[in-house]
């Protein structure tokens, strides 16, 4: 993971981290909290909100950088 941050040039991320980011992400991006928590594996939304929902200042990357990201993160996970 350490490599992959590195050749990504961005800070070192562990998954745990990336968890948090993207289920923020999705909050940010006005995916309903049922669904996430849903997708997040949580029996209860307010879980998800009050775990997840304030990881990430939506201005932190450039639009569609961390995406980016994170989907060159699910490629390199098997």
């Amino acid at each position: 993971m350490a490599r992959a941050c590195k050749l990504a040039g961005v800070p070192h991320f562990s998954p745990h981290d990336l968890r948090h980011r993207r289920l923020t992400r999705w909050h940010h991006d006005r995916v309903p909290v049922r669904v996430m928590a849903e997708w997040a594996g949580h029996s209860r939304a307010s879980t998800t909100l009050d775990v997840y929902s304030h990881v990430l200042d939506p201005g932190e990357l450039p639009a569609g950088r961390l995406a980016e990201l994170l989907d060159a993160a699910l490629v390199m996970d098997p």
